[in-house]
């Protein structure tokens, strides 16, 4: 049977497993357990496992038995000094199963020491002890001075036990002194200013160790990782574009071995959500954040606009986008019937590439698949909400478009507040900290999250207002993506207007029915903040829509016998539509 072999350091979700594959059999026979602890992620890295686990070995090859994998108890990267491995780790749910009676007289727990099991107070680790041995465990302890523990406790094993245990617990306090002290001076560089050793990759020490010089080259390649990421790329595609320019990972040396020499989504994912990016250090053995502490190389605004983009990519953005970022309305376009997402199909040699509902493909609704370039061509010609021109061909940006910027940015901070208030919250219930001291903090974070909402309010009315006014315009804009770049930045450009659609854009609900002498084909673009437009379009001539407006009346739609809508009326007069 299984006991447990935990590796995560947040383990609640393990004991519970293991809570229920304990309570799924009564154990009949006598077992042989090894308990194997460390509290670092450094020591899993060294010798501790292999150390503990050849003791184990050793003692039961000299009993003439074999000690089971299955049989192993694992708490890593749990701390013994605050109970950690008790509270959340393995040895909690063995201690438990053993309360309960699932383990029979004569069980051996074998442990390298004492403080394996705990390095607590000595009265409350020899309380450890002393539950699991009167439940009828035998400990067994097998390093330099091997000693049995069994029922009952006799004085002379308390009387060891409470010496190996104080001096575990005496280690670990000036263990806990030490990196106080540290952490203490630490702070009061801090303070003065003074640069720590360990900086960002993009930074070193002055030799005279007095401030921090920027590496410029390596400060570059941060600035353009937050470029892209704005732009619209994601972590992959920013990571691709790193590596094929010949960019190296940073700091090798410091690497452990078999760590990836290219970019990787994880390395890029670390450097967007380095806040020492603007200067900012925060020490979470101090609980402090000392702003201004390094040199800026990406302003606050442009960081949090990337991490606004990266919370938009994480709900809509994910998946393959082609060598060309085939797909700008990925999660937001939608099936008017079904209100399934739209997606690509990828076309028959010679034909044009097909825009299906997903319900479709399933057999669960007959919307006719639209012409994806001619739904494209309609988009970026007719909807003049968007500064698309801008975008695609550069320029200066709209009142409009800096708004838009305005609003990510304070997006970005709404984000970064409202964690730091779940977090607050987090520790006021499991009680962590006092709650006078983290109340000041909560109050100051909703201060700043309510004084963010007011700003994207106002500037919300602002673009509104800019909507409403575009959204009367009846011209077409000829934008068009260029032909004469590379692939490569013909990608970086749609993923760039794709990004701005994401923004905007809160939906797009499209509609294709029969074909016949009706307008058979529109759709209905759903902006953030409210706002809508409406494009019947002409699928001849996507840049000469039938109609440009609201959406129509049920009156205006032509149905089938069964009371389906099959089109629009032509030649009629059309409410809150003008035709071209």
């Amino acid at each position: 049977m299984k006991i447990i072999h935990n590796s995560n350091p947040k383990l609640s979700e393990s004991i519970e497993a293991t809570d229920k594959v304990l309570k799924s059999s009564v154990v009949k026979e006598s077992l042989i357990i090894s308990y194997i602890r460390w509290s670092t992620v450094i020591q899993g890295e060294g010798d501790s496992y292999r150390r503990q686990k050849c003791l184990a070995d050793e003692w039961c090859k000299k009993q003439g038995l074999e000690l089971a994998p299955e049989h192993i108890m694992t708490d890593a990267g749990l701390s013994a000094y605050k109970g950690k491995n008790v509270s959340e780790g393995a040895l909690g749910a063995f201690l438990k199963a053993v309360q309960e009676g699932r383990f029979p007289a004569g069980t051996i727990l074998l442990v390298e020491n004492l403080d394996r099991l705990s390095r607590q107070h000595p009265m409350v680790a020899m309380n450890l002890l002393h539950q699991i041995v009167e439940a009828g465990i035998v400990v067994v302890t097998l390093g330099d001075r091997s000693v049995e523990y069994r029922k009952p406790l006799t004085m002379g094993d308390m009387f060891n036990a409470i010496i190996d245990l104080s001096n575990a617990h005496v280690e670990s306090e000036k263990k806990q002194f030490r990196s106080t002290r540290n952490w203490e001076k630490i702070h009061a560089d801090l303070e003065q200013g003074k640069p720590m050793g360990n900086c960002p990759a993009w930074l070193r020490v002055s030799k005279d160790r007095q401030r921090y010089e920027v590496e410029i080259g390596r400060a570059t390649v941060v600035e353009r990782m937050f470029d892209m990421c704005i732009s619209g790329l994601g972590l992959p595609a920013i990571a691709k574009a790193l590596n094929d320019a010949g960019v190296k990972p940073w700091a090798m040396e410091k690497r452990k071995t078999r760590r990836a020499d290219y970019w990787t989504i994880a390395s890029v994912s670390y450097f967007l959500a380095s806040r020492a990016v603007f200067g900012e250090f925060y020490s979470p053995k101090l609980q402090r954040v000392y702003p201004n502490h390094f040199p800026v190389i990406v302003e606050r605004e442009i960081f949090d606009r990337a991490q606004a983009a990266k919370a938009t990519r994480l709900k809509a953005g994910r998946g393959r986008k082609g060598a060309t970022y085939t797909n700008l309305f990925g999660q937001r376009a939608y099936c008017q019937d079904c209100e399934e997402p739209m997606t690509i199909r990828n076309p028959k040699k010679g034909r044009a590439t097909q825009f299906y509902c997903k319900g479709t493909l399933h057999g669960q609704c007959n919307h006719r698949p639209w012409n994806y370039n001619v739904f494209e061509e309609s988009f970026l010609t007719l909807v003049n909400e968007l500064d698309m021109q801008a975008i695609i061909h550069g320029g200066s940006a709209s009142r409009y478009t800096e708004i838009i910027g305005q609003m990510q940015a304070l997006e970005g901070q709404k984000i970064d507040l409202e964690s730091k208030v779940n977090k607050l919250a987090e520790m006021m219930l499991d009680d962590t900290m006092p709650v006078d001291l983290l109340k000041p903090k909560m109050q100051h974070h909703k201060k700043l999250l309510d004084e963010t909402k007011e700003r994207v309010a106002k500037l919300d009315d602002e673009r509104n207002a800019i909507q409403l006014e575009r959204s009367a315009a009846q011209e077409s804009n000829r934008i068009t993506f260029p032909t004469d770049i590379s692939t490569i930045d013909l990608y970086n450009l749609r993923a760039k207007a794709a990004q701005h659609i994401k923004t905007l854009v809160d939906h797009i609900e499209l509609k294709r029915m029969d074909i016949g002498e009706l307008v058979h084909s529109f759709y209905t673009v759903r902006f953030v903040g409210g706002g809508k437009r409406t494009v019947f379009v002409n699928y001849s001539n996507p840049r000469k829509p039938f109609a440009v407006s609201g959406n129509p009346d049920a009156s205006d739609y032509v149905h089938n016998k069964d009371g389906s809508k099959i089109g629009i009326r032509l030649g009629g007069n059309v409410k809150g539509m003008e035709f071209t």
